[in-house]
């Protein structure tokens, strides 16, 4: 399954939590304009190197759960779900790994029922995005910092508070959502929140900026591509044709008579194959 996250169109409509760090003094973006205290979150999201997100969003009728460590080199360790069915996820450049149960690939729609009984609860690898519940760069830090910087509608200052302890400062906008920004240290996005219906309902936090830990191939990861169904038996029949008449020359006077065409037998029809099958028989 491939398809645009909904924690995407919910980060337009932000809102924002505690980061890690920060020390008393304030950074100044209390004082500052709703843009210029967007700007100032989407510039901290693009220099960090790491970033601990977690929430729930709505995307449509379903419900896309993530709890994830994101790079700024694209990279991603964690989980993620969808519909209630989670997996754990790595992606480490054009690779995604996942480890996750039968009903999570059926639920992603990235697998049948027969694949995905050989897929569960193994890690396995695949091209990045290829197959799988939106991996690809939906997650990275650039596109998410890319997401706060898309339409919001109309943005006001909101009011200021704290996010798990640390003080912050509130954005919302007219299309439906909050955003938090901490207003001591670096002004990091600390949650995003939106009040709206499918992919603008929600909550997702953001901690523990710039201490995460760059993942590795998970141990006896097996390539997707070499995994496939039950192997059909599948046989080709060829049946000989009925034979075809033989023509008849006319010979007119002076002049000899041309041979008619000789008729061509037809031609047996093909058996079906067996899915999966990689031989056939002919008879």
């Amino acid at each position: 399954m491939r398809r645009r996250s909904a924690l995407l169109p919910l980060l337009t409509v932000p809102g924002a939590l505690a980061a890690c760090g920060g020390g008393p003094a304030s950074n100044g973006v209390a004082g500052e304009s709703p843009a210029q205290i967007l700007q100032a979150g989407v510039n901290a999201m693009r220099s960090a190197k790491s970033v601990h997100i977690k929430g729930t969003v709505g995307s449509g009728s379903q419900t896309i759960t993530i709890d994830a460590v994101s790079f700024s080199n694209g990279d991603l360790d964690g989980t993620i779900g969808q519909d209630g069915a989670t997996a754990q996820v790595v992606k480490i450049g054009g690779t995604d790994y996942f480890n996750g149960a039968a009903s999570f690939w059926t639920t992603s729609g990235s697998a049948s029922t027969s694949l995905a009984a050989q897929l569960a609860d193994r890690w396995v690898s695949t091209k990045d995005g290829q197959g799988t519940p939106g991996i690809g760069t939906t997650f990275t830090m650039s596109a998410l910092a890319a997401g706060l910087s898309e339409d919001n509608g109309t943005i006001t200052k909101g009011s200021t508070g704290s996010v798990d302890g640390q003080p912050a400062i509130s954005i919302t906008s007219s299309n439906g959502g909050t955003l938090w920004i901490a207003t001591t240290g670096t002004p990091y996005v600390l949650e995003a929140t939106g009040s709206g219906s499918g992919s603008s309902s929600g909550s997702v936090t953001f901690t523990d900026w710039d201490q995460g830990s760059i993942p590795t191939p998970p141990a006896g990861a097996v390539a997707a591509s070499s995994l496939t169904g039950p192997t059909g038996s599948g046989t080709t029949t060829t049946t000989p044709g009925p034979t075809g008449s033989t023509g008849t020359g006319t010979t007119f006077p002076g002049t000899s008579g041309a041979t008619g065409a000789t008729g061509t037998g037809g031609t047996g029809a093909t058996g079906a194959t067996g899915p999966g099958a990689n031989t056939t028989t002919t008879t």
